[in-house]
């Protein structure tokens, strides 16, 4: 057992003392050798390991996403031209890919127990937790299968296990920042929604977390072993200047537990910001110029400011359409039910949505900072974009929506007006479904909202494209808690009724 009392550590191999003989000849010898069989500037090699699995992964859901595409424009324009698409010996390939691709889905959507996967912080869809194991493998392969780990005395070097997964958590830095943004470039290339990337933010960020107390730990354990801590505490910076960012990533990671986001969210979300902002500063003067990590931060700094630019722009507080633009809004209680409706007013004209899209809203007279993600019920039809209005269904939990709630139970008429700031719309599903022959939505509670508008599309797609349309089937399966529910959206199912030219049944 090593003593961290001793002034100095002896290496029986080498016969030499770490300390004591330090300017020896036989000590820079094996210094010499030490760097010759592990060099410190061949390090960076762990970094690139890291971006080119998850650059591989990234391309590959890319070529599965123009696949899809392929896909379905031959399906569309070979209805368009009256003519069996799978007659053509060119789409066999594409039959190959969509059966594969089934089974995938097979595969990849199944659950895992919630009780397990929400106490241990994992995925619990299989395709998920399926590729989170297998970037892990790799990575903790790179990290610790080469040796050594420590070299003989501290003065030889730094460890090369700190310094390569210090180099492979610094890697993880700009994907972790990236994926953390509703509009990024992840999601942009491979058309999946943010919210769905979401559980990659979370692991590569574990992932960080890891390496950075793997990077930390030997530094703290080989300078305790022979006996020089506390000198090096005082006279390295990278010991000193290295604390921020390990606590920052740690507390980032501690307070992102599934236990601290489902009772205290609002909390999480501005605590998560600050110490993100702690991080990458406290970051960015720890590796300073060291082995080229530095790039790794500039371009942290270049993509998420590029994306966060991007979104309010395009999406957000500045689009040239709606700048800084307040919306009134009407808030209305449904009776014998605890929710909600919110319609915000002059939508159409300057914003678009597709369906299944959400977006979050700011009320300028109340707690401003919080910011509130909705599902759109309503559907955008450009045809009659000045008479769109945004429509919300709201169940109320705690924070802001529990003083909307309440505040519709003080009005004697159940409703009240407030201006409202949008930021949106986000998400919502990257294929076009009129390229399959059967839609089937299914949803329960407030998820109504989520898929409604689907059945608005389908009913315009029918309306405008009837030979061309490839879709010929629709269910939706919607489970509520009580009959008096469906007043949430009684509305809507008459419209959808009118616009459908076959006679329609909700059961």
């Amino acid at each position: 057992m090593v003593s961290f009392l001793k002034r100095d550590y002896y290496v029986e191999k080498l016969g030499l003392w770490c300390l004591a003989d330090a300017q020896s000849e036989m000590y820079a010898k094996n210094a010499a050798i030490s760097q010759a069989t592990v060099r410190y500037y061949g390090q960076p090699y762990y970094a690139k390991v890291t971006v080119y699995i998850l650059v591989v992964i990234i391309f590959v859901t890319i070529l599965k996403r123009l696949a899809f595409f392929m896909i379905d424009y031959i399906d569309k324009k070979s209805i368009t031209q009256k003519k069996n698409p799978r007659d053509d010996y060119k789409t066999y390939v594409f039959d190959i890919f969509s059966r594969l691709s089934g089974v995938n889905r097979y595969i990849s959507y199944r659950k895992l127990p919630y009780k397990y996967t929400n106490v241990l912080g994992l995925p619990n869809s299989m395709g998920v937790f399926l590729v989170v194991m297998a970037v892990t493998l790799y990575l903790l392969c790179f990290c610790f299968i080469p040796h050594y780990w420590y070299r003989e005395c501290r003065g030889f070097g730094s460890p090369p296990l700190s310094i390569r997964s210090g180099l492979m958590a610094t890697a993880l830095v700009p994907f972790i920042f990236v994926l953390s943004g509703k509009q990024n470039i992840i999601s942009t290339l491979t058309g999946i929604s943010y919210e769905k990337l979401n559980i990659y933010h979370q692991w590569a960020s574990v992932l960080c977390f890891l390496f950075g107390w793997v990077h930390t730990i030997p530094f703290y354990y080989q300078s305790g072993r022979e006996g020089n801590l506390a000198y090096m505490e005082r006279t390295n910076k990278f010991f000193y200047n290295g604390i921020p960012p390990i606590l920052f990533l740690s507390l980032l990671c501690i307070f992102s537990l599934y236990t601290v986001r489902k009772y205290f969210y609002e909390f999480f979300i501005q605590f998560h910001w600050i110490c993100a902002v702690g991080f990458y500063v406290s970051l960015c003067i720890h590796v300073s110029n060291e082995l080229g990590a530095q790039k790794y931060m500039i371009a942290t700094l270049v993509l998420w400011v590029s994306q966060v630019l991007f979104r309010i722009v395009y999406k957000s507080y500045l689009h040239p359409k709606r700048a800084f633009q307040k919306f009134n809004a009407t808030f209305t209680k449904f009776e014998g039910s605890a929710a909600f409706e919110i319609v915000i007013h002059g939508t159409g004209s300057v914003m678009k949505w597709q369906p299944g899209q959400h977006l979050f809203i700011r009320e300028l007279s109340n707690r401003i900072l919080d910011n509130h993600p909705f599902s759109i019920l309503s559907y955008h039809n450009s045809s009659e974009a000045n008479t769109n209005d945004v429509k919300l269904i709201v169940k109320p939990m705690k924070g802001l929506t529990n003083v909307w709630y309440k505040k519709l139970g003080a009005s004697e008429e159940g409703k009240f007006s407030g201006s409202l700031l949008i930021d949106g719309p986000f998400g919502g599903v990257d294929r076009d479904v009129a390229s399959f022959n059967s839609l089937f939505l299914f949803a329960s509670g407030t998820g109504i909202t989520a898929i409604l508008s689907f059945i608005y599309q389908v009913c315009e797609l029918k309306k405008n494209n009837k030979s061309s349309l490839l879709l010929s089937r629709v269910g939706m399966y919607w489970c509520c808690r009580e009959m008096s529910d469906i007043s949430w959206i009684s509305k809507e199912l008459d419209e959808i009724s009118d616009k459908s030219t076959r006679r329609t049944t909700f059961p």
